[in-house]
Parts: C-alpha cells; sequence; structure tokens
C-alpha cells in the first residue's frame, strides 16, 4: 500500500518535485563534502543512507538487503549526470541554437522525472 503510494506521489507534480527536491539537496551534499574534503560519515549521511535504504527495501520487497540504498545511490547519480548533460558549457552555448544540436538540449525536470519513475518502477516490478 505505501509503495503504491510512493509511485502514485512521484506522479503528481508537486510531489515528484519535493522528491527531486530531497534528492538533488542530497546530491549537493555528497558533492560538497568531496569537493571540500569533508567528512560524509561526520554528516551522517551513510548513516541515514543506510536507514533510508532499509525503509525502501520494506516498501519494495523484491529488493535483496542493501539495494535500497543502491537504488538512492542510482537516484543521485541520475541527478549528476542528467544535471550536466543539461548545464551546456559556455563553449557551446554561442551554437546551441543550431537544429542539430537540438538532441542536446534536455529540459532537465521532465528528463530527471521520467528518468527516475523508469527506476523506481523497475525497482517495484522486482517484488510484484
Amino acid at each position: 500500500m505505501e509503495r503504491d503510494q510512493l509511485h502514485s506521489d512521484l506522479r503528481r507534480p508537486s510531489r515528484a518535485v519535493r522528491l527531486h527536491t530531497f534528492l538533488l539537496v542530497w546530491a549537493v551534499a555528497l558533492a560538497g563534502c568531496s569537493s571540500s574534503g569533508g567528512s560524509i560519515a561526520a554528516l551522517g549521511l551513510s548513516g541515514r543512507l543506510e536507514g533510508l535504504g532499509k525503509r525502501i527495501e520494506q516498501l519494495y520487497p523484491g529488493l535483496r538487503p542493501g539495494e535500497g540504498a543502491a537504488l538512492l545511490m542510482n537516484s543521485y547519480a541520475l541527478i549528476i549526470g542528467l544535471w550536466q548533460q543539461a548545464d551546456v558549457p559556455l563553449s557551446l552555448r554561442s551554437v546551441m541554437h543550431l537544429p542539430e544540436m537540438r538532441i542536446f538540449k534536455i529540459d532537465f525536470e521532465r528528463q530527471l522525472s521520467a528518468a527516475l519513475l523508469d527506476l523506481w518502477d523497475a525497482a517495484a516490478r522486482r517484488g510484484a
């Protein structure tokens, strides 16, 4: 029931934006730790990730121990990858209007929503 509610919530724009915001804040926190030499353990992120992962494993019974945290890390990887793709380098911005560059223009929020839903739907199907 909770898993179905989670998927329903993800499909509602306001809830999806909240999840994306949470994951984005988490991604920024992780990036800040690594770039500043800070400790992820000092922030308690690894323990929180483990706890959230275990909760996700309860909601998605097809996941094995540890895969809930991996699902969160994969979500993080999607955010970072799409974020990098959406942030066009200065050297290319002057040519982004060309028709052949259209494929490189992405709508970050739309693509991220679709990619996260695909990832989490796949995790849900494992337990179905």
